[in-house]
């Protein structure tokens, strides 16, 4: 029985980590289902490891202490995979930057036409890579923004990134009141989330 459990513990470590990693580099819904469940399963499996050298000392010494001891490293070991998720993500931005500019710029040119204030494109995967959706706010002060959605989550919550024209979002901006929370990647590019 001790080795199952150490065995399960182990195990819950390492799907914690890769789903933490993974929705942390790619926002999605598909890839917070296994995230959630880790919320879920990895409380409760603390509490058995608390209990477990309660009910086992006297059998397994301090070995009942492993499954406990794999999960406390474990935790620890969320923090490098949250922050290994971030430089991921980064560098997929990175990556796809010269496509963004390229759709920015076909805007700009008027190769993209745009008429109103508000406008939904539609680019193939191979002009925006990673965005299912890319829309524009052109604003009264002829400020653009070009928004590209690259993730979701639950409850309705998008992430992307955004090109702003202006020399900084104000707080007042439609952009700012549209994507609260943002962070300036490089000159006129943030990446954003509601």
């Amino acid at each position: 029985m001790m080795k199952v459990f150490t065995k399960v513990a182990l195990t819950l470590v390492i799907a914690a980590n890769i789903s933490l990693l993974g929705f942390i580099a790619q926002m999605g819904g598909l890839l917070q289902l296994p995230l959630m469940l880790m919320v879920i399963a990895y409380p409760i499996a603390l509490v058995a490891a608390l209990a477990w050298p309660i009910q086992y000392w006297k059998k397994n010494g301090w070995n009942s202490f492993a499954p406990l001891a794999i999960l406390i490293v474990g935790g620890i070991l969320l923090i490098p995979s949250y922050w290994t998720g971030h430089k991921l993500r980064d560098s997929i931005f990175w990556r796809h930057l010269p496509k963004y500019q390229a759709v920015v710029g076909r805007i700009t040119d008027g190769t993209i036409p745009i008429t109103n204030s508000f406008e939904v494109l539609q680019l193939s995967r191979s002009e925006a890579p990673r965005s299912y959706r890319v829309f524009v706010y052109r604003q009264t002060n002829d400020i653009l923004a070009v928004v590209f959605l690259t993730g979701g989550a639950f409850p309705v919550k998008h992430s992307g990134y955004m090109y702003y024209s202006g020399d900084r979002v104000e707080k007042t901006s439609a952009a700012r009141r549209a994507w609260p929370r943002g962070d300036m990647i490089t000159n006129h590019w943030y990446e954003i989330g509601d």
